[in-house]
This record gives structure tokens, sequence and C-alpha cells, in this order.
């Protein structure tokens, strides 16, 4: 007898769970879901608008912002000369295996960052009819360069810290 109480209450709970939309699980509503997942929607693509602003506004320096281009890049180019410094230190405490092939991508980046550095000097010298060239130029030297260390940042990650 018991058993069949408790087998009826279990069926008229789970009726009632899934005749109220409510998922047993979350407890939530199909409209609370639903809900949230238009705010999810709404602030990935608040965030994709905030992200292009961002790239926009420093991307489209003009040449009386020259000051303020140099200065920014500047700090990027030391901020990423720091984070190679730290890089180092990890290879220099991992083990020889890895040690051989981590000094070989981290030469492959030092070469990167030396044509970087001297795009942004040839940004430093430009006059205003080769302003947007030399800019350009170091840009996309600056984007490579980040999307190396990232790179280099990883695969050391998998393989000193797996």
């Amino acid at each position: 007898m018991k058993k069949i109480i408790i087998m009826l209450g279990t069926t008229i709970l789970l009726i009632s769970g899934i005749t109220s939309g409510c998922d047993m699980f979350s407890g939530k509503s199909n409209a609370q879901k639903s809900l949230e997942k238009l705010k999810t929607k709404l602030i990935k693509k608040e965030n994709r608008k905030d992200k292009k602003a961002f790239k926009t506004a420093h991307s489209n320096y003009t040449y009386a912002q020259k000051e303020i281009f140099l200065d920014r890049k500047k700090n990027e180019l030391a901020d990423i000369e720091q984070e190679l410094n730290q890089l180092v230190e990890k290879v220099d405490t991992s083990k020889n295996e890895v040690k051989v092939e981590a000094k070989k991508r981290l030469n492959a980046f030092r070469v990167e960052l030396k044509q970087t550095k001297t795009n942004i000097e040839k940004v430093e010298n430009a006059d205003e009819s080769k302003w947007e060239a030399a800019k350009t130029s170091f840009n996309t030297t600056n984007s490579n360069l980040k999307g190396s260390l990232a790179e280099i940042s990883q695969w050391l990650s998998d393989k000193i810290e797996p």
C-alpha cells in the first residue's frame, strides 16, 4: 500500500511539474528560460558593438593624434615584453624536452617583436604623407605579434602545466 501511495504522489508531482512548464532540474519555467536566453543574446550583441566601437576608435587615429597613438602602442609593446619575460622564466624552469622547442618559438617571437619595434619607429618618424601607411604597417605587425604571443602562451601552458 505504501508503494502505491508513493508512486501516486510521485506521479502527481511529475505531472504538475510538466504542466506548469517548469524544468524539474533548474526550477525555472520555460518563460524564464526564454527570457534568460534573450538577455544573453542582447548582452552578446552589445558586447560585439562595444568591441567594434573600441576597435574603430583605436584604429582611426589621425596624424594630429600621433603622440596619443605612439604612447598607447609603446605601452602595449612594453606589456608584451613583460609577458615575454614571464614566458622566458617559465621556460627556464621547465623540463629539457620542452625547453628546446620553446626556445625556438621564443626566438621566432623575438624576431616578430623586433619587426614591430622597427615599424613603430617608422610611425614615429612618419610625416603626415606617410602616416597612414606607417600606422597600417605597424597595426598589422602588432596584431600578428599579439596572435603569436597568445599562441606561444597557450602552447607553453599545454606543455608545462597539463
